[in-house]
C-alpha cells in the first residue's frame, strides 16, 4: 500500500487585538500580578484598550484596585461567576496568572499568556496551546521559578 501523508491544516483566523484583559487575582497571594506590573502593562500597551477585572469581595484585590494608578485601564468587577464567565468568554486576549480565570480562558480557547509564578506553565497549560507562557526568571540562593517564593513580594506589600 502507498498511502500519502495526510495532515489536515488547520488555521486560526488571525485578528486584529483592541482590548487586553488582565486577571490579575488569584486565590494565592504568591501568584497574584502585583500592581507594579500591572502600572507598566497599561502604560506600555497604551495604544490598547485594557480592562483590569478585579474581584470587590477579596482583599487583596481591594489592596491591588487601590494601587492600579494607570489612567489607561478600565476596571472591571463582575458580581459572580457567571458574570465572571461572560466577562471572558468576550476577552480578545487575556493576561493570567495561575487562576480560575485561566482555566476557564484555556477550555474556551481565549488567545493570552500566562505569568508563571509557582507553578509551571507545561503543567497549567497541558496541551491548550491558545495561551502562551511568558516564564518568570526569579532566581534566589532558596529557589528559582517556579517556585513558592517567585510572587512572595507582592504578598508583602500588601501587609
Amino acid at each position: 500500500f502507498k498511502i500519502k501523508n495526510y495532515r489536515k491544516k488547520i488555521t486560526k483566523s488571525c485578528k486584529k487585538i483592541n482590548k487586553i484583559s488582565i486577571f490579575p487575582i488569584s486565590q494565592s497571594p504568591l501568584r497574584i500580578i502585583s500592581a507594579t506590573i500591572i502600572n507598566k502593562l497599561a502604560n506600555k500597551l497604551n495604544n490598547y484598550s485594557i480592562d483590569i477585572i478585579l474581584d470587590k469581595s477579596s482583599d487583596i484585590s481591594n489592596n491591588l484596585d487601590k494601587l492600579i494608578d494607570s489612567k489607561n485601564v478600565n476596571k472591571v468587577y463582575p458580581q459572580n461567576i457567571n458574570d465572571l464567565i461572560e466577562v471572558i468568554e468576550k476577552v480578545e486576549f487575556g493576561i493570567f496568572p495561575d487562576s480560575g480565570p485561566l482555566h476557564i480562558a484555556k477550555i474556551l480557547d481565549i488567545s493570552g499568556v500566562l505569568l508563571t509564578t509557582t507553578v509551571a506553565g507545561d503543567k497549567l497549560l497541558n496541551g491548550f496551546d491558545s495561551i502562551k507562557e511568558i516564564t518568570n526568571d526569579y532566581k534566589s540562593k532558596y529557589c528559582s521559578a517556579p517556585c513558592g517564593l517567585t510572587n512572595i513580594f507582592n504578598y508583602v506589600t500588601f501587609n
